[in-house]
């Protein structure tokens, strides 16, 4: 999912400062597989006052005792230390917002560096210089990519919220922690925020071997790669180091552990002190405290890398090695970007046919609601649920991938969708328009457009509360069965800053009448599951009740309620089996359908 920071955001000017971390002492001294001082230097992006890559920098020498390490060393005594420019790219749209305190934002932006080996670095490393060339082309394109989706995605879809959220921006900083004959090691960290209440940080790392310019994984360096899950979750910190784990929760993450691992997916980086392995936020638990990780020092494992991954020559600082600067700003036309890489919102275009039947759903008022045409009965065939089974998960995605099953599209995600009966297009344009087009998934025929606008702006926003900004209404999610519509309307926050939210509405198709309105904070699942009688849905958030719901599906009125531990993201129903399965924040539950 597409997320973005909503308090504390980075401003444009200190996203250009990019920060780039460089160690004062570049490998250590001699023979050192141990521990040696933390000293860093932060550098900002700026054009440096040398000629480039290419300055002539005093890299020191090797003494001719500098240890035993058999031909490598050989090899190596000889050539220059490696020296490069880190270039900091910015890219950005041409089409600008205006934030409510009219500050002018682009749709989208990206901050990114590459690494440009000097003259000497790339004479003396030749295939070290072809895999950093791979690097920045892959760096260039991801770029690109990222640009044009942000991009097209803010012109499409968010209208009005681009005011409130920002524009889609990804910024990378690069860490350099090793750079020596032996071994070239640096990690970047992804930053992005994609129209989301958090941010998003991924890790990435990039080891090499200068001689042949491999990319090397964690087993290729480790003297012991065999202890290596056991030795990470020895050493594993987090941010929130005061909570406790339970020991089902330490078991899964343990397992997390081995399947990085054994996948070969770890960031992971070197240098003068150890191995530090960084893990991304939610990787292996599902609380907001940001990312884990954990340091294997050479303290504590002397004989923690392979002996010709061992630093034993005399390096100068990276300042004196590395130069920052700034590549001139690249600024995009939309359409421009669209040429050259097409346009997304083409998958999400209508057919462009006719749309006569345009029915404006009325709002009979801010709480639950059954009209006259309304069937009144109890359900023909009630269920009721029995839980068969909880399984701790990481990913609902993953967890439905391993068990070959598909999860429900999100409205957020793709606006227009289909359950194969029906087609969906929905369009939310907060404080303007909220509307679901339907068309015949079989046929094509277009049945109707149904206007939800009335349903903006509800009252009673708490203005004192932190997030009243974002009680923005739009549609959830929908769904049509028997000849109505049902849609699910609300916001993406707490109650507290606005209690009208998350109820369902079911609409007559044919005349656009409104038939019932259930009560507040029943539905913000990403789907909703019609059975014959019944409507399967979920509600939850931070601090609110989290419950899985049944209601009747002729009146809306709340039928059953099951407790479940966090907020339900998707809920299936396998007829043939007569079973729901529902994925929350952690768990999967699976459900026994039961006929009363």
């Amino acid at each position: 999912m597409r997320k973005k920071m909503l308090l504390g955001k980075k401003t444009l000017a200190a996203l250009l400062a990019v920060t780039l971390l460089l160690s004062m002492t570049g490998c250590g001294k001699k023979g050192a597989q141990q521990t040696a001082p933390d000293n860093s230097v932060t550098t900002t992006a700026q054009q440096p006052e040398s000629n480039g890559a290419d300055a002539q920098v005093d890299t020191g020498a090797a003494g001719e005792d500098a240890g035993t390490s058999g031909d490598a060393a050989a090899d190596t005594a000889e050539k220059p230390q490696l020296s490069m420019e880190i270039r900091s790219h910015y890219l950005r749209t041409a089409e600008e917002f205006s934030t409510p305190n009219e500050e002018m934002i682009p749709y989208a932006y990206v901050l990114y560096q590459t690494l440009e080996p000097s003259g000497e670095t790339a004479e003396a490393y030749p295939e070290l210089a072809a895999a950093l060339t791979d690097y920045n082309n892959g760096a260039d394109e991801m770029a690109m990519s990222t640009l044009v989706d942000g991009a097209s995605l803010m012109e499409e879809y968010l209208g009005y919220e681009a005011q409130m959220y920002g524009s889609n921006e990804r910024c990378d900083n690069l860490t350099i922690h090793r750079a020596d004959s032996r071994l070239f090691s640096f990690e970047v960290s992804s930053e992005s925020w994609f129209n989301g209440p958090h941010p998003n940080t991924i890790f990435n790392s990039f080891n090499y071997d200068p001689q042949t310019g491999d990319f090397l994984q964690i087993r290729d360096v480790m003297s012991h790669p065999e202890e290596l899950p056991e030795m990470i979750f020895d050493h594993l910190e987090w941010l929130d180091d005061t909570y406790v784990f339970e020991e089902e929760e330490n078991i899964r993450m343990k397992e997390r552990i081995r399947e990085y691992v054994a996948d070969d997916v770890l960031c992971w980086t070197v240098d003068e002190k150890g191995i530090a392995v960084t893990f991304d936020a939610y990787a292996l638990q599902f609380y907001a405290f940001g990312p884990m990780w954990s340091v294997l020092t050479f303290e504590d494992y002397p004989d923690l890398l392979l002996p010709q991954y061992v630093c034993d020559e005399e390096t100068a600082p990276f300042e004196d090695r590395f130069v920052v600067a700034e590549a001139p700003e690249e600024i995009f036309e939309l359409q421009e970007l669209y040429a050259l890489y097409g346009n997304p919102n083409e998958a999400y275009e209508g057919s462009g046919d006719a749309q006569e039947a345009y029915y404006l759903v009325e709002n009979h008022g801010w709480e639950a609601y059954i009209s006259d045409a309304a069937d009144r009965s109890k359900p023909d065939s009630p269920i009721t649920l029995k839980q068969s089974s909880k399984e701790a998960i990481d990913f609902a995605e993953n967890w439905a991938s391993a068990h070959d099953l598909s999860l429900p599209v999100t409205v957020y995600q793709y606006p227009n969708f289909t359950d194969g009966i029906y087609e969906y297009e929905v369009t939310n344009e907060e404080e303007t328009c909220i509307m679901v087009r339907v068309r015949n998934a079989v046929t094509g025929e277009y049945i109707g457009e149904y206007d939800f606008s009335e349903y903006l702006n509800p009252p009673d926003t708490d203005y004192n509360d932190l997030f009243w900004d974002v009680t923005q209404t739009r549609i959830l999610n929908c769904q049509a069965m028997g000849g109505i519509l049902y849609v699910s309307i609300g916001h993406r926050t707490y109650a507290s800053a606005q209690p009208h939210k998350a109820y369902i509405v079911a609409v007559d198709m044919q005349d656009g009448s409104l038939l019932w309105r259930s009560a507040e904070l029943l539905s913000n699942a990403y789907n909703i599951v019609l059975t014959t009688d019944t409507i399967l849905c979920g509600y939850g958030f931070t601090n609110e009740p989290d419950y899985l719901y049944v209601l009747n599906r002729r009146t809306g009125e709340v039928y059953d309620s099951y407790k479940v531990d966090s907020k339900i993201d998707y809920i299936l129903f396998d007829p043939e089996a007569y079973t729901v399965r529902i994925f929350t924040y952690n768990y999967t539950y699976l459900f026994d359908m039961i006929d009363k």
